[in-house]
């Protein structure tokens, strides 16, 4: 209903409160539209959430729980079970929070409802670390980190289309301008027949600025064109590479040097503790530093190279014809780069580092996503080895 959609938004714009959530929900009862009133307690509990009152929120969902499953509104009761085990998980009642992760992740089968899922595999994850199973951990932290990318994408294909929507509308404003400016130039020359003196005058003139006009939209038309498609290839913040086309170039490329047997390697690195600098300096300051770090890439690779923005501070490079010694080589040569970032230009003093993580063909074979994955692997081992520092694949040939 649309009283539920502007308690959503108020929640997205953090300016929820407690009444509004509760008066939307009893709307939505006495219309007997049930899903979408625990849909407004759902977004209450969220903001308990989010304003540091988890107690209030796991007690909102306990007391309506029951009622929510029998609704069998599975995106209702993903988003129910997700909060509640955040909210038990921050209050260290881990065997409850593990209890209401699992439960979201066993009726996870819909790509439309990601986030809470991911969320799940994260909690899940702490849990495990805090418990000491490191494999566990470590698979539920590669499926949330899977997902994670996953939103990202869906958010950026909403974005795109977003763009394109607001692209066809003003198309359509100038269409309606050109002809608009076309019947007001058949009026004028009605008026003028009666003044053959100035006729041929006023004709040649209408005829200057309709083409000028329709000059002047090709122009446009050209250019929008141009931002649309640098917009769906690079990533606006970095100039680089986004995901998506940073993945269709390197699996061409691997179908190339499959083909003809050559080698390539691979590499995937995360800057060390970046939450930790937006958190910090906010973040304006990260939004910089994503700005300056790949500068120190462009001038390390080749033009052969590709290189990309594959997840928020996370970065991959492809290197055909190269083998894993020289991609090594290269990682080292990235991360001393890094390092040596003066972060004071950004108004605050930081350091700034990164953990790789490299891989080739040799080991992780040529599909793009056996290399992410066994690059991601060997980053990961490069994290808990103390960050600033390059890993190489430990898989067997």
């Amino acid at each position: 209903s649309a009283h539920t959609l502007v308690v959503e938004a108020s929640l997205h714009l953090n300016k929820l409160n407690q009444e509004d959530a509760m008066s939307a929900f009893n709307q939505c009862k006495n219309i007997k539209q049930e899903s979408w009133a625990y849909f407004n307690l759902s977004y209450l509990a969220e903001h308990f959430l989010q304003v540091d009152e988890p107690k209030s929120s796991t007690d909102l969902l306990t007391k309506h729980v029951l009622t929510i499953e029998k609704l069998n509104y599975k995106a209702l009761t993903l988003l129910t079970y997700s909060l509640l085990s955040e909210g038990f998980y921050t209050q260290n009642q881990l065997l409850t929070a593990e209890s209401f992760a699992l439960k979201t992740i066993a009726i996870s089968d819909d790509a439309a409802n990601l986030k809470p899922i991911a969320n799940s595999h994260k909690i899940l994850h702490e849990i495990y670390l805090k418990k000491g199973n490191k494999d566990l951990a470590l698979k539920h932290l590669s499926k949330y980190i899977e997902l994670d990318h996953q939103v990202l994408d869906q958010n950026k294909a909403k974005t795109i289309a977003i763009q394109l929507a607001k692209t066809k509308i003003n198309d359509t404003i100038r269409d309606n301008e050109i002809l608009n400016q076309k019947n007001q130039a058949l009026l004028l020359e009605q008026d003028l027949a009666k003044e053959e003196a100035k006729t041929l005058t006023l004709i040649i003139l209408i005829l200057v600025l309709i083409a000028s006009f329709a000059a002047i939209i090709s122009i446009r038309t050209k250019r929008t064109h141009i931002k649309l498609k640098q917009f769906a290839e690079f990533d606006s913040l970095t100039g680089i590479a986004n995901r998506r086309y940073f993945s269709d170039q390197s699996e061409d490329q691997l179908k190339r040097l499959r083909s003809k047997k050559h080698l390539v390697s691979f590499i995937h690195f995360d800057l060390d503790k970046f939450k930790a600098i937006n958190d910090t300096y906010g973040h304006a300051i990260g939004d910089w530093v994503l700005r300056v770090a790949p500068n120190c890439v462009k001038k390390v690779i080749r033009k052969v190279d590709l290189f990309g923005r594959v997840g928020g501070e996370e970065f991959a490079i492809l290197l055909p014809d190269c083998d894993l010694e020289t991609a090594q080589e290269i990682a080292e040569t990235i991360r001393a780069e890094l390092v040596k970032i003066n972060s004071e230009e950004s108004g605050h003093k930081f350091d700034i580092s990164a953990s790789f993580g490299v891989t080739n063909s040799l080991m992780s074979g040529y599909d793009l996503d056996a290399l992410m994955r066994d690059s991601d692997q060997a980053m990961y081992k490069a994290k808990l080895n103390g960050r600033n520092c390059v890993h190489v694949y430990e898989g067997k040939p």
